[in-house]
């Protein structure tokens, strides 16, 4: 985990020139008919689940293939991409003034990082990107086309300069489910910690990577039941709990609502 954190830290200070900020991710809200329903549930049983989108997104509307600082990238027709925002840095002054600007989720290559942290960053200088990358795509003229692309994370200023390519169609999304291995799961986990307390944990994953916050499991005692747990929007009681087997029953009292997980991703 401390390996992964410095990576992080790195990545962003590689960014700090660049100035980029991405929107929140969503969790998109679980099914409002679970209301008042009781679940019965073992550890490692799901409670809650609620796919994880983006608050506005662009969905190619057709394949494009594109170039970018010795690496192919193919881009399917229906992809969606996030719409990030640009607040200062050397690529505000790269773009134009109203330009849109979409990315694709952020490619790590943990082999180079590996490297450059074994090296003391001696291998980085003699790259052309960093180790966390994502391919972006411009609409200059705000025509609904994507006209020019670039890699974030590149480092010399020609590789960061915007590239031309073909035009390709795209829609505005709003809310838009990123994949199946992108959710928000509230987990029933059993017994946790040394004292026989029972714990709930909310788990997202977005692309397949799971991410860690600090408000991320909440326990219940099991002589103090029916106890009554509150994560992210979700509100769900702990009605009774059969300790020979570890069953708990769990009566939802108001789903995941749509809106803010609170993780950002954040390039200063």
């Amino acid at each position: 985990m401390r390996f992964v954190t410095l990576l992080f830290v790195v990545f962003l200070h590689a960014c700090a020139s660049e100035g980029v900020v991405a929107p929140s991710r969503l969790a998109l809200g679980s099914d409002m008919a679970e209301v008042g329903t009781t679940k019965i549930l073992k550890p490692g049983d799901t409670l809650l689940e609620s796919p994880v989108g983006y608050a506005v997104g662009a969905r190619l509307q057709a394949p494009l293939d594109v170039s970018l600082v010795g690496q192919s990238y193919a881009l399917p027709k229906g992809i969606l991409l996030e719409k990030i925002s640009v607040t200062y840095g050397g690529l505000r002054q790269r773009l134009p003034p109203d330009a849109l600007l979409f990315c694709t989720q952020q490619k790590q290559n943990y082999l180079k990082s590996l490297i450059n942290f074994t090296s003391l960053g001696l291998t980085s200088a003699m790259q052309r990107s960093g180790a966390n990358t994502r391919l972006c795509l411009v609409d200059t003229n705000i025509d609904s086309r994507m006209d020019r692309a670039f890699l974030l994370g590149a480092k010399s200023e020609k590789d960061k300069a915007l590239q031309a390519i073909d035009a390709t169609p795209f829609e505005l999304v709003e809310r838009g489910a990123v994949g199946p291995d992108s959710y928000v799961r509230i987990v029933y986990l059993g017994y946790v910690g040394i004292l026989g307390n029972l714990g709930f944990e909310l788990q997202v994953l977005e692309n397949g990577v799971a991410l860690d916050f600090d408000n991320r499991r909440v326990i219940a005692k099991p002589s103090k039941l029916p106890k009554l747990l509150t994560q992210l929007s979700a509100q769900y009681q702990v009605v009774s709990f059969d300790p020979s087997t570890k069953v708990v029953d769990v009566r939802i009292v108001q789903p995941i609502r749509s809106g803010s997980y609170g993780v950002r991703q954040v390039m200063r």
